[in-house]
């Protein structure tokens, strides 16, 4: 079945950091405000499956169609229908970039710019400081009234996950799976020195397939999905750099 609550949440980060409750995988948490209501984003940056690195591509300047959409949407959590045509994304439909383009990325590993938690660092305190504006694709939770978030204390808990591709999962994470339900993330930033753009941080489970049914689910013998699948071409303004 598909992941609850699909949609997009709009808004300014305050702050981010590598975090995970203990004995937990880490994500990298995002705190967000839009219109005075605090957010947290949680994105996975590893895998509880073998392999454990994540499928990651960034890509520092995207272009494609569904942005006019995406810029449309208001600040704060607006709920998606998983059709095409609109603002909801699907990684193997929607022509947003390229599988080969996609490499394994650590969380953390020695040396400079090389892991998923510098990327994000960089970024995210670029866009704190720019005031830029943060989409964050995924499934919504809260508010849980009488419940501080878990790392940034803010009362009631509330913010969104699944930062991912929610579909061709095999067990046990396919009860998940659904079309045009995808999760990713957006920074707008705004024009400035010339270098008004968007950037789009696309992630992928190893475990997960290229190809899927119309229910999500992987189709029998279908390529994992990453650098060895087999491209999908792409909608117009498709671009991978």
């Amino acid at each position: 079945m598909p992941i609850k609550n699909y949609g997009v949440l709009r808004g300014t980060a305050v702050a981010g950091r590598l975090d995970g409750p203990r004995g937990q995988k880490p994500h990298y948490q995002i705190h967000l405000t839009a219109h005075g209501i605090q957010y947290r984003i949680a994105v996975n940056v590893v895998s509880d499956q073998a392999p454990s690195e994540l499928l990651f591509l960034l890509d520092p300047d995207f272009r494609h169609p569904v942005i006019a959409k995406v810029a449309a949407v208001a600040d704060g959590f607006t709920a998606l229908p998983p059709d095409p045509g609109g603002a909801a994304l699907d990684f193997i439909r929607g022509g947003l970039f390229r599988p080969e383009d996609m490499k394994a990325v650590p969380v953390e590993a020695p040396g400079a710019d090389n892991d998923l938690t510098e990327i994000f660092v960089l970024h995210v305190d670029e866009a704190i400081i720019r005031g830029a504006d943060v989409f964050a694709f995924g499934s919504r939770w809260g508010p849980e009234p009488g419940k501080p978030d878990d790392f940034f204390q803010f009362a009631p808990g509330n913010g969104i996950h699944d930062i991912h591709m929610n579909q061709g999962s095999p067990p046990p994470h396919d009860h998940d799976n659904g079309i045009w339900q995808d999760g990713c993330l957006f920074i707008h930033f705004p024009a400035g020195n010339g270098d008004e753009r968007w950037l789009a941080f696309f992630l992928v489970f190893q475990s997960q397939f290229a190809q899927t049914d119309d229910r999500g689910d992987p189709i029998p013998g279908a390529p994992k999905f990453g650098p060895t699948a087999p491209s999908r071409g792409g909608g117009d303004g498709l671009a991978s750099r």
